[in-house]
């Protein structure tokens, strides 16, 4: 492939995935995609179609209309005579051969042998079109910058993995157990590593078979809770979130002219724990239970530093956990009949939705007016979010229970 290949690649690939990703970007916009799972599909295939439409084009030389040719240096050969001299080389005659006196030098010296010696053809002489210095300049300056990007993201994970420490197997047999009977049930096959770090404040899933669990998680949570946070961690590595994540973070980075690719890959994360959230509950049956593990989580990740790379996180998203809350306690409903169940539609049925909102704003209000007993660092995640959830949940939980005494009175 020549540097003028190369350059009209690049072009392609930036025509292609412009289209591709804000058609999606379009459709999301105008809610023609409401399901996270088909948000979750396009945004996938729009990431990588770019890089496959424009090979095929590019392999097949397909011109489509509106199309711009590249100029492509261009190449001067000199047609040859059947003595090897170049027609262009040789000098007209002065007059025919008649004309010219016969003279056979007996001994040829070697300045005449030099002169009558059969002159090699010259090679296939290149001429550089006007514009081959400026797409030069743009290919090295690509290369060089995309090199720099990707050396950037090899030394931030380098940072991560220094500031989770040794990653320990967990020893717990009833979380092994959990994880074992979630694993079947799910159809992952392969096995599945349990360890815990301390520099970790959110479990996050690694690789294809690995799920990493702050030592809050073991302490702090009970069975159910455990469950849940278990499950939601096993759905990623079921979807292979974090390779999509890695590829997406890689595309990103290489190909840095095309913005969209940054709100692809932001896009995929969110959606995909919208999605594990709901694989959490269906396997589980409480929808609740997956949202008091929400807001422990976010009271871990308050005060914390993000993480120096994208990881696929229960909590890695915080600008997003007052809505995850809230739909998982408003929207989700256990799949078997379970106590909170009764809780939620009872709730529903007397209409304290505008109720528990404003009690949660309330709440992330007092947390912000508060005085602040934990420094935060410039990165970490605004008391908002943090407030915000617990909020959320514990206004739900007050109101269910504020619900069932007025029903239980007035009976």
């Amino acid at each position: 492939m020549t540097r003028a290949d190369l350059v009209a690649w690049l072009l392609t690939y930036a025509v292609h995935s412009t289209l591709l990703l804000g058609g999606v970007w379009f459709l999301i916009r105008r809610r023609a995609l409401r399901s996270h799972q088909l948000q979750d599909t396009f945004w996938k295939a729009a990431l990588i179609g770019g890089l496959v439409t424009a090979t095929v084009q590019m392999s097949f030389a397909i011109r489509p209309a509106g199309s711009i040719a590249l100029d492509r240096a261009a190449v001067v050969t000199l047609p040859t005579t059947s003595a090897g001299i170049a027609v262009g080389d040789a000098p007209a005659p002065a007059s025919s051969a008649a004309d010219l006196p016969l003279t056979i030098p007996t001994t040829a010296s070697p300045a005449t042998s030099a002169a009558v010696a059969p002159q090699r053809a010259p090679a296939d002489l290149p001429t550089q079109p006007a514009g081959s210095a400026p797409a030069s300049f743009a290919l090295a300056a690509w290369g060089l910058l995309a090199l720099l990007a990707v050396a950037h993201l090899a030394t931030a994970h380098i940072r991560l993995s220094r500031r989770l420490g040794r990653r320990a197997p967990v020893a717990d047999p009833s979380l092994m157990a959990q994880l074992d009977l979630l694993r079947r049930a799910a159809g992952v096959r392969r096995a599945v590593r349990l360890t815990s770090a301390e520099g970790l404040a959110s479990p996050v899933a690694l690789g294809r078979s690995e799920i990493c669990l702050p030592p809050a998680v073991i302490t702090d949570l009970d069975a159910a809770q455990q469950h849940s946070v278990l499950a939601h961690e096993l759905a990623h590595l079921a979807r292979l979130d974090p390779l999509w994540l890695a590829l997406g973070c890689v595309i990103e980075r290489v190909f840095f002219f095309q913005p969209l690719n940054r709100i692809a890959r932001r896009r995929m994360q969110e959606t995909a724990e919208y999605l594990c959230d709901d694989w959490a509950v269906d396997r589980t049956g409480s929808g609740l239970t997956m949202a008091r593990s929400l807001v422990k989580v976010a009271e871990w990740m308050h005060g914390i530093r993000e993480q120096p790379v994208p990881l696929s996180g229960m909590a890695e998203t915080p600008s997003h956990l007052v809505t995850r809350v809230r739909r998982l306690i408003e929207n989700r409903e256990p799949a078997a009949p379970l106590a909170g169940a009764g809780r939620v539609r009872a709730c529903r049925r007397h209409g304290c939705g505008g109720a528990r909102r404003e009690r949660g704003a309330a709440a992330g209000a007092r947390c912000r007016a508060g005085p602040g007993r934990h420094r935060r660092d410039p990165g970490a995640p605004s008391a908002q979010s943090a407030g915000g959830v617990r909020g959320c949940a514990t206004s739900a939980c007050a109101g269910d229970r504020t619900d069932a005494n007025a029903r239980s009175g007035g009976t």
